[in-house]
């Protein structure tokens, strides 16, 4: 049985490839990042089913978002920690769900929930 061998790419030659928006750099991306991006929203979110969602959504946003890593004094990585923060805190915002987004230790974060009490 024969089984595809991707070259793993470092995060600069996947950022030119992606800026020229090879869907194929995009899905290489997916293979490297996505086991740490659900993982982390799983974190953030508490959910599985929500941290699906918030996985896709979060590639969505990078791939959407390209243009604005180029000035970044981040590594490829951690710009994309940034975007899932930020797709977290939208989807969270989007269902109703309080929370308190904390990042002090960045890139530690997490996303601490509360329910407003009713007098």
């Amino acid at each position: 049985m024969k089984t595809k061998t991707y070259k793993k790419f470092t995060d600069q030659e996947l950022y030119l490839l992606l800026q020229q928006k090879d869907k194929a750099a995009f899905a290489q991306l997916y293979d490297q990042y996505h086991c740490i991006i659900y993982g982390l929203a799983v974190k953030a979110v508490r959910s599985k089913e929500f941290a699906d969602e918030v996985t896709e959504l979060t590639f969505l946003n990078v791939w959407k978002s390209l243009h604005l890593f180029q000035n970044q004094q981040k590594t490829f990585c951690v710009w994309m920690v940034c975007i899932l923060i930020n797709t977290a805190k939208e989807f969270l915002e989007s269902k109703n769900i309080k929370f308190i987004l904390n990042t002090e230790n960045f890139p530690v974060f997490t996303f601490e929930f509360y329910e407003e009490k009713v007098c």
